[in-house]
């Protein structure tokens, strides 16, 4: 890869298996990732930029308020989008060409190629996912543990709940509520080591 060209993702790690994968870091807000000259680079927000510099596998992490500093100036106010920070990044590095995903965001790629920066869609974006190492298959195999504990409790629940007045169902006393029967869910995921979010 030529000193002009880079490989990018626009995502959150908690929606994009591919940055996930780049930097082993679980973040619900959109991040930019960039490889180039031998490196991976990261623009992290103020509320993650600790936590990044302390667990994310990435060799280089950017502080999103540095960086808007630099490309409007000390003592400007004005506004930088995440469109115009990341163009600033890739021309501040002299950045022409970028290698993405096929998830990549329609609306940025278009922004970015009436920029002149020159795109190139690389779909698998890291083929070496394909395999899974012992320690994936680990992982895998332990969250698949984790999913049948919580799907077992949602489903005893529900054996033991009985049909109350107006057809609602009735559990240990009380109406059985979606928030309830979730909570029972998530602590039995907890129980067994693992982390249950809401969606």
């Amino acid at each position: 890869m030529s000193s002009a060209s880079a490989r990018l993702i626009v995502a959150a790690s908690e929606a994009s298996a591919d940055l996930l994968y780049a930097t082993r870091f679980f973040v619900p807000d959109e991040i930019i990732w960039f490889e180039h000259g031998g490196k991976s680079h990261a623009v992290f927000s103020p509320l993650e930029i600790d936590r990044a510099r302390r667990e994310a596998a990435v060799d280089v992490c950017l502080a999103q308020d540095d960086l808007i500093k630099r490309l409007r100036g000390a003592k400007s106010r004005k506004i930088i989008s995440t469109t115009e920070l990341l163009l600033g990044v890739l021309r501040e590095r002299k950045i022409r060409r970028v290698e993405v995903p096929a998830s990549f965001p329609l609306a940025l790629a278009r922004f970015l190629e009436k920029s002149g920066i020159r795109l190139k869609v690389a779909e698998p974006f890291f083929p070496e996912r394909e395999i899974k190492t012992r320690e994936e298959i680990l992982k895998i195999q332990g969250a698949q543990r984790q999913a049948e504990a919580g799907l077992g409790r949602g489903l005893e629940v529900l054996r033991k709940s009985t049909r109350g007045k107006g057809d609602r169902l009735r559990w240990l006393g009380r109406d059985l509520t979606s928030e309830v029967l979730r909570a029972e869910i998530d602590a039995a995921v907890d129980t067994v080591g693992g982390a249950a979010r809401s969606y």
